[in-house]
């Protein structure tokens, strides 16, 4: 399959991020032999229209390399997915972009403590998203982890901050410099397929 060589990021509109709208958007594009882009379509909305568009448009800054069979390039279809959450690699927030415009480097990942659904919330058949502020000092330690917005069972609430407070970042750097930063982010608590 085709695959990305540099990979844009779409823009959060600020409406849809104030309004704490979320939803992901399914993409396929077609790539001709040399790379480049043939077409490109919403194959799956967000259920949003802005969402959907800033997808779309973020497509025309994409760059592929061809799909092979063997070692010969043909041209074929590729689907994608563009996540628009808070925290998503996905695409970039104006405050994000405001940000890199002045020097400063967003916090990484480095350890993330997945969560174990309490006892309680699989005895109750308890679900949700727990959305949490983290704020992450300057050695990319959390200082502090609280509640933005309940997952409406108080044992997934309360597990979610208490594993946040264990997560490690690479600290927000500005101008070279480590910084203290928060970040918002979420915690899926879902029972387990069979």
């Amino acid at each position: 399959l085709p695959q990305f060589t540099h990979y844009q990021k779409a823009r959060y509109p600020d409406s849809a991020l104030s309004a704490r709208i979320h939803g992901t958007t399914k993409l396929v594009a077609l790539i001709d032999t040399s790379g480049a882009l043939l077409e490109a379509n919403v194959l799956r909305s967000s259920g949003d229209g802005s969402l959907d568009s800033s997808a779309k448009a973020a497509v025309a800054g994409h760059r592929f390399k061809p799909g092979l069979i063997g070692t010969r390039k043909v041209k074929a279809w590729m689907t994608w997915l563009v996540k628009f959450e808070p925290g998503s690699k996905d695409v970039v927030t104006p405050a994000e972009e405001k940000a890199a415009a002045q020097g400063l480097v967003m916090p990484e990942t480095e350890r993330v403590v997945t969560p174990k659904m309490p006892a309680a919330a699989l005895k109750n058949g308890h679900t949700g998203t727990v959305w949490l502020q983290v704020d992450v000092g300057e050695d990319g330690r959390v200082r502090d982890a609280r509640m933005e917005r309940s997952s409406g069972f108080a044992e997934l609430d309360s597990t979610a901050i208490a594993v946040a407070r264990d997560d490690t970042f690479k600290p927000a750097m500005y101008k070279g410099k480590p910084r203290a930063f928060t970040l918002r982010y979420r915690v899926i608590f879902a029972m387990k397929k069979e």
